[in-house]
């Protein structure tokens, strides 16, 4: 009873598998498509990719005391001010480097009082 339980365990798992997955590749490191990300994200209403992404930049930052955002900022706030920096930016800031635009963002929104 054992063996054949385990048996049709395995085969539902081997047909629940897929035979080839697909990887989802994005661009996100250059700032004009995270820009369309984030716009579209705060269009929709909802979190995804970019807002993730700057939510992690955010407490990466913030542990190290680089930014200091008050509690009632809402992540919206945060996604808005990295829009603003990607679409303010000129020359290199617009193709250059996401991490960097992201970090710069959130810094001169919200500057840590020293």
């Amino acid at each position: 009873m054992k063996a054949l339980f385990s048996g049709l365990l395995g085969a539902g798992l081997i047909l629940a598998t897929p035979t080839q997955a697909k990887l989802i590749v994005t661009d996100f490191y250059i700032p004009s498509v995270m820009l369309q990300m984030c716009e579209s994200e705060i269009a929709q209403g909802k979190a995804g990719f970019c807002t993730g992404y700057v939510i992690a930049k955010w407490e990466e930052l913030a542990s190290g005391e680089e930014v200091c955002v008050p509690s009632d900022v809402e992540y919206e706030d945060m996604l808005s001010a990295v829009v603003r920096r990607f679409e303010w930016g000129s020359g290199w800031m617009k193709s250059g480097d996401t991490d960097l635009q992201v970090r710069v963002a959130l810094r001169e929104a919200w500057p840590c009082k020293r």
